[in-house]
């Protein structure tokens, strides 16, 4: 089940053909704040609006990256992957593992997360990790425009970096939890 896989995690290991998602959100401290994860050579970036930094609190931004990156990277997976999600936000892990958040924009994207037919279709193979900041160069990368970087790093890793086009959904998204915060 959903809630077995979750929280499984910390006694699993990896194996080749299994994917690994890292997600980022940046804060005010960027030049221009964004979310951006990356996975395989993937990497996504949506940045966010004046509106959106004013009233996304950085966990929220976190954890509606694990959203985005989900439904952005998924289809590009091969079925049957067990699909290993790293992000630095503690609170984003640990609402996915409790299924439960007391902050209403938290359990709002718990929802749509849990909700989502392309999420759905991998629930019983999905892990949700901490991992610490300086672990998470790429997704940190994208989120801060730190292109340079993460075409060093792909270079010396030699993996081929390509840009994945953030769809209308998931700006709808942002958007509606920019409304929900808001409100």
């Amino acid at each position: 089940s959903y809630t077995t896989a979750i929280q499984k995690v910390a006694s699993t290991s990896t194996f080749p053909g299994d994917v690994h998602i890292y997600v980022d959100a940046s804060g005010e401290d960027a030049q221009v704040p964004a979310l951006g994860g990356y996975c395989h050579g993937l990497w996504w970036v949506l940045p966010l609006t004046e509106m959106q930094q004013r009233w996304l609190h950085i966990t929220a931004r976190e954890f509606v990256a694990v959203l985005i990156a989900l439904l952005l990277f998924l289809p590009f997976m091969p079925p049957g992957s067990r699909v290993f999600v790293h992000s630095d936000a503690l609170s984003a892990v640990a609402t996915m593992k409790r299924h439960f958040s007391k902050s209403e924009v938290m359990q709002w994207i718990y929802e749509k997360l849990t909700g989502n037919k392309v999420v759905q279709a991998v629930r019983d193979r999905l892990y949700a990790t901490h991992v610490f900041g300086a672990g998470n160069p790429m997704a940190d990368g994208a989120s801060r425009g730190y292109l340079k970087l993460m075409l060093a790093l792909s270079k010396q890793l030699q993996v081929k970096l390509r840009q994945v086009v953030v769809t209308p959904e998931a700006f709808r998204l942002v958007e509606e939890l920019t409304n929900k915060a808001s409100s």
